[in-house]
């Protein structure tokens, strides 16, 4: 959940970039936000990421209020949430599977986790055949999509677009809203800062629109315009790709029963090891206490034997 009160945000120029906003975005939601430029949208990502502390008001991301939010604290916030840039902003000296593995090992994943989910999500956006290949072999829907991947790698609870379709052209635009929109489906809260009226017309989602630093609306189902053409948005994958998926979704969910079957191996193993260990102890009790009473019943053997002696002696 995402809550914005009375939020502003004035920058050390004296310029408003934001003024009294007010808004709440629930789990799971697919929120647009819209307006032309310098309207405020980018401010909004980066209060959200802490990249920018408010002036004034509150803001809240799953019960962390961001303006008291210790700067230690930061990192472990964000990783929890997926960035997509309009720029792309791949390192050009890794491979496609290196660029989306990065993310993972910012976080410390191991090598295993990264072989095994690296090849998934790539198969996700149809670009599993490309996990070899540099950022300079790629198309810009295709470098995009890369983007999309490195963003949920780390399956994150909120996913920030900004202008990921700028420099995109309609068809590869809408392929990536299309992609956007099967990871919402899936349970991931999207916020997508965007001035691509057509896109906000054909999805059909909610609208959080800015204007010189103000919200002027917020509509559930809105639109740029009055005319929304019926169609609806799907991301294309061929045959191939698809089984590709299918394979790398087993292979993972095999592999998770593989390590549940270890982990409770494991476990009993323990258990195991922790009760014999118990019952060997016992018997060293038992065996203990069977010696002391050993030696009571020869010190009472003695002492008879010794008294008899001394009465011997006597007589």
């Amino acid at each position: 959940m995402i809550e914005f009160r009375n939020t502003e945000k004035i920058y050390p120029n004296g310029a408003k970039a934001l003024t009294d906003i007010n808004f709440t975005i629930e789990s799971g939601e697919f929120v647009f936000c819209v307006g032309e430029s310098g309207a405020g949208k980018s401010t909004l990502i980066r209060l959200i990421t802490c990249e920018e502390r408010p002036s004034k008001g509150t803001i809240i991301l799953d019960n962390y209020e961001l303006s008291r939010l210790q700067k230690r604290l930061i990192p472990n916030l964000r990783r929890k949430i997926g960035m997509i840039f309009q720029d792309f902003r791949l390192i050009e000296s890794k491979t496609i599977f290196e660029n989306v593995a990065f993310a993972m090992e910012i976080i410390g994943a191991s090598k295993a986790q990264i072989k095994r989910r690296v090849p998934m999500v790539l198969s996700v956006v149809g670009l599993r055949d490309k996990a070899d290949h540099y950022p300079s072999e790629l198309s810009g829907g295709e470098a995009q999509r890369v983007g999309v991947a490195r963003a949920m790698i780390n399956n994150p609870g909120l996913i920030l677009a900004d202008e990921p379709t700028g420099n995109l052209d309609p068809a590869n635009g809408e392929a990536i809203l299309a992609l956007l929109d099967e990871i919402n489906k899936a349970g991931t809260t999207v916020i997508c800062c965007t001035h691509d009226a057509s896109l906000v017309d054909l999805m059909q989602k909610r609208v959080i629109e800015l204007s010189k630093g103000r919200l002027i609306r917020d509509e559930k189902c809105g639109a740029y315009s009055d005319c929304v053409p019926e169609r609806e948005l799907s991301f294309e994958r061929s045959d191939e790709e698809n089984a590709a998926l299918d394979e790398a979704i087993y292979e993972n969910m095999h592999f998770e029963h593989q390590r549940r079957q270890a982990k409770r191996a494991k476990q009993s193993a323990e258990i195991k090891s922790m009760l014999d260990e118990d019952s060997r102890k016992r018997r060293n009790r038992l065996s203990l206490a069977e010696r002391i009473a050993k030696m009571r019943m020869l010190a009472e053997n003695i002492e008879p034997n010794n008294s008899q002696s001394k009465i011997d002696i006597e007589q």
